[in-house]
């Protein structure tokens, strides 16, 4: 379950970064965040080990360092405040997951 929320955590921070960028819209971001909700609960759900690697982790501590880094443009303590700012948001979405896991879950 925790690899969930790293991933959910991954997901949003790529799609974050993307918006910020202008690369793709608010809106479509959200909807990427929702759908890699979906296919993170679904595989769950299916009792699916696609992704239970052991490299998630690393992945997900770098790409949560490159994206503080590249917002904050290379200051160390805003890139930090950039980071605890950011994990709300896969909170939230951790908590959907579960919201989404155990309404659905038990079929």
């Amino acid at each position: 379950m925790f690899i969930d929320f790293i991933l959910l955590w991954s997901i949003s921070i790529t799609f974050l970064k993307l918006a910020m960028k202008n690369y793709i819209s608010v809106e479509s971001a959200a909807v990427l965040m929702m759908l890699g909700l979906f296919v993170v609960a679904t595989t769950r759900i299916a009792g699916s080990n696609i992704f239970r690697e052991r490299s998630r982790v690393p992945k997900f501590f770098l790409s949560l360092m490159l994206f503080a880094l590249s917002v904050a443009d290379g200051d160390i303590q805003l890139a930090v405040t950039v980071a605890i700012w950011t994990s709300a948001l896969p909170i939230c979405l951790f908590g959907l997951y579960i919201c989404f896991r155990s309404a659905f879950g038990k079929m």
